[in-house]
C-alpha cells in the first residue's frame, strides 16, 4: 500500500498514537520521525492519528523510507553489480521516499543518483536470486544488507540498515527539539526468511565478501553495530540520559526443512522464480515471485497467485470450489464463499487433515471468535503453549474480514519460505524486548509482555498520562 492509503486507515481508526502523547508532551512543533526499509513500517508509524488534534497528518513530522520508485533509466542488461562505479545510465537504482512532504534540508535530498540517500536495488542481488531456498525471497540489491562497493563505488551509498541508522543519526544531529523515532533494522527479517533463523552462514566466507554478507549471522552482528551507532550518536548529543530505548521485533520465525517440515514449492537451479499460474494471467496482472505463490491462493486486481504447492491444493480440491482465498504461513487462514455453519464445519475439517497442523478453528456467526474444531496429537512442549495461548491468539484475528477457518501448525513447520512467521506457536511468538534507559534497571523481568504493553509501557516510564482503557495493551512495571 501506498503511504496515503495508510493514512487513510490511520484516520478511520480515530486513536491516538505514541506520537500524538509525545505532542501532548512535548508541543505539537516538536518532531517524530519514522526511518524503515519498508512502507509497512514507515508509513503506518510515523503518521499520527486524528484522534488527538483532529488532523491525519503533522507536518513537522518525517517519514523517510529507503524503498522509492526505479530510476526513469534505460536498463541496463547486464546488470552486474560488480561493474558499478557510478549510478549514472546504471539500472535498479532508487530514490527514497518522503511519505510526509519535503524532508529537512539538512538530509541533502537531490533528485539524481548521486545523492547518499539513493541506493541500488537490483533484483536477486549478490547471487541469492540463484541459490535455493534463497531465491524463494532473494535480496534486492542494498535494500536490506549495507552493499559491497567495487573499487572506486561510492561508499556513501550504503543500504541496509546502516541506511536506516545513518537517517536517524543524521536527524538526530540536526533536529535540536525532536520527541521520538521509530527506527526499523529490517535486514535481520529479510534474511531469515530467506534463510530461517538457524542459517549459520556459508562456510570459509572471507570477511566483506558477497557469501558472508548474504547471510544471517552478518546482518545480526550488523545490526548490533548500527544500534550502538544510534547510541553513541545519543550521548554525543547529551541526549542519551534523557531517552528511553525501547528494542523489539515484529516477530520471531521458525524453520520448515525441505522435504520434511516445509510444505511450499521450492525452485532448486532456478534464478528468481516465479509463479506458473495454472490459468493464464488477465493482461496487466502480475504472476509474482514464487514465495507469493506459496503463501497465497487467489487473485485480486494487480495480482495472479494460482500455482500453489500440493497441500493447498488438496484443500482447494477437497473445498470444491468453496475456497474464495487462502493465506499460508505457519498457520492457514482460508476464506470461504459460502459461510454456513456447516460448509465451516467442512472445511476446518479439511485444514485440519492438512500436512502438520495441529488443530483448527472455526469462526462464530458473529465474526467475534474462534471455536476450536479439532486437534491432533502434539508434543507435550507444543501442547503445553497451546493449552495457555493458542486460543487467545487465534482470537486476535476474530473480526468480519478475518479468515473463517485457521488451522495451527507444530513447530517448525511453515508452507511460506523456509523462515516464516504468522502462526501461534512458541517460537514465533517469542520476540526480544528491551527497555533501555534512565531509571531502568538491568534486572530481567520473567514477566510476559504482548506488543500492544508496548506503548502503554512507554508512557508509564515517561510519565505520560493517558486513559488505559482506551488500550489494548498494559502497562508494565520496568525494573528500577
Amino acid at each position: 500500500m501506498s503511504c496515503a492509503q495508510f493514512k487513510l486507515l490511520i484516520e478511520h481508526g480515530h486513536y491516538a498514537k505514541l506520537q500524538d502523547y509525545l505532542d501532548a508532551k512535548f508541543g505539537e512543533a516538536s518532531p517524530f520521525a519514522s526511518f524503515t526499509q519498508k512502507r509497512t513500517s514507515a508509513c503506518s508509524s510515523g503518521h499520527t492519528g486524528p484522534a488527538a488534534d483532529g488532523t491525519g497528518t503533522d507536518p513537522e513530522d518525517i517519514i523517510f523510507q529507503i524503498r522509492g520508485s526505479e530510476t526513469p533509466l534505460t536498463p541496463d542488461p547486464t546488470d552486474d553489480p560488480t561493474a558499478r562505479v557510478s549510478c549514472d545510465g546504471r539500472s535498479s537504482w532508487r530514490q527514497p521516499e518522503s511519505g510526509n512532504g519535503t524532508l529537512p534540508a539538512y538530509f541533502g535530498m537531490t533528485s539524481d543518483c548521486t545523492n547518499r540517500w539513493w541506493t541500488w536495488q537490483g533484483s536477486g542481488a549478490y547471487g541469492t536470486g540463484s541459490i535455493s531456498p534463497a531465491n524463494l525471497y532473494p535480496l534486492d540489491g542494498d535494500r536490506f544488507v549495507p552493499g559491497i562497493p567495487p573499487p572506486g563505488f561510492p561508499a556513501a551509498h550504503v543500504g541496509g540498515d546502516n541506511w536506516s541508522a545513518d537517517a536517524a543519526i543524521r536527524f538526530i544531529e540536526n533536529e535540536p527539539n525532536w520527541h521520538g523515532m521509530m527506527i526499523s533494522l529490517g535486514g535481520i527479517d529479510k534474511l531469515g526468511h530467506m534463510w530461517g533463523p538457524e542459517d549459520q552462514g556459508e562456510p570459509g566466507a572471507a570477511p566483506g565478501s558477497q557469501e558472508e554478507m548474504r547471510h544471517l549471522p552478518f546482518v545480526a552482528k550488523n545490526a548490533d553495530a548500527q544500534v550502538g551507532r544510534i547510541v553513541d550518536a545519543l550521548d554525543t548529543e547529551g541526549l542519551l540520559d534523557e531517552t528511553l530505548l525501547v528494542i523489539t521485533a515484529d516477530h520471531a520465525a521458525q524453520t520448515g526443512t525441505p522435504g520434511d517440515t516445509f510444505h511450499g514449492v521450492l525452485a532448486p537451479g532456478v534464478t528468481n522464480p516465479l509463479c506458473n499460474p495454472r490459468t493464464p494471467a488477465a493482461p496487466g496482472q502480475s504472476t509474482g515471485i514464487r514465495s507469493d505463490c506459496n503463501w497465497y491462493l487467489g487473485t485480486d486486481s494487480d495480482e495472479h497467485c494460482d500455482d500453489p504447492s500440493p497441500a493447498v491444493e488438496e484443500l482447494e480440491t477437497a473445498l470444491d470450489g468453496n475456497l474464495a482465498f487462502s493465506y499460508q504461513d505457519t498457520q492457514v487462514g482460508a476464506w470461504l464463499k459460502d459461510t454456513s455453519t456447516g460448509k465451516k464445519r467442512e472445511a476446518a475439517a479439511a485444514v485440519l487433515d492438512m500436512p502438520d497442523v495441529i488443530a483448527s478453528y472455526q469462526i462464530n456467526a458473529a465474526q467475534n471468535h474462534y471455536r476450536l474444531y479439532g486437534a491432533n496429537s502434539m508434543t507435550s512442549d507444543e501442547r503445553d503453549w497451546f493449552l495457555r495461548h493458542a486460543d487467545e491468539l487465534v482470537d486476535t484475528m476474530a473480526a468480519s474480514n478475518g479468515p473463517d477457518v485457521v488451522g495451527l501448525t507444530g513447530t517448525d513447520v511453515t508452507y511460506g519460505v523456509i523462515g516464516d512467521h504468522g502462526g501461534a506457536n512458541q517460537r514465533v511468538q517469542r520476540i526480544p524486548m528491551v527497555f533501555y534507559g534512565a531509571g531502568v534497571g538491568a534486572k530481567d523481568s520473567n514477566r510476559e509482555l504482548r506488543l500492544v504493553d508496548v506503548m502503554p509501557t512507554i508512557l508509564k516510564a515517561m510519565g505520560i498520562q493517558y486513559d488505559a482503557n482506551s488500550l489494548d495493551g498494559e502497562a508494565v512495571a520496568l525494573s528500577k
